[in-house]
């Protein structure tokens, strides 16, 4: 399963995401032979794909009283899509829209943009979505990242640098 998913570059982009924003999101799939490219015939009943998301677009909701437990999870993220800018001559202009996945231990529900695209059963019957903390902190859902001591240091530096209470005279 690890050669399959490319250990290395997974282990190195979970590594990458954690210790800057305190917790890594891994996506849990099964892949049916069906559904993939697999033109030499490696996979016949299917494999395991592990994905590394961006922590930025994951947006999960814990239980009120049991912090590790995920109720729903919502994924989303720009994509470029095409549209037809009109019936006179036809031509389609590419924009950015959101994309997103919500899921639920019963269903998944796909939109792009405000437009509902599917609505499926979930096939796992759980959320397939792993959560892996840079620094667990008691009673929090999320991490906490290697660089979080220096962000309030970094910000009053900016603050003290962009201060332009001093007047220069450039005419002197």
């Amino acid at each position: 399963m690890w050669e399959d998913n490319k250990k290395d570059t997974l282990l190195t982009e979970l590594g990458q995401t954690k210790s800057i924003t305190g917790e890594a999101w891994v996506k849990v799939q099964f892949e049916d032979s069906e559904d993939m490219n697999d033109p030499f015939e490696e996979y016949p009943k299917g494999r395991i794909r592990l994905s590394c998301i961006p922590t930025q677009f994951v947006f999960p909701r814990f239980n009120d009283h049991d912090k590790d437990r995920l109720e729903s999870l919502l994924i989303m993220y720009p994509i470029r899509k095409e549209q037809d800018t009109g019936v006179l001559f036809k031509r389609t202009v590419e924009t950015t829209i959101m994309y997103k996945e919500f899921w639920t231990p019963k269903e998944i529900i796909v939109y792009e943009g405000k437009k509902e695209v599917d609505r499926m059963e979930n096939p796992y019957g759980f959320i397939p979505f792993v959560q892996i903390k840079n620094f667990p902190i008691a009673g929090r859902t999320r991490g906490v990242g290697d660089i979080d001591d220096i962000i309030p240091l970094n910000v009053e530096l900016n603050t003290k640098k962009s201060d332009v209470s001093e007047v220069i005279d450039y005419h002197s």
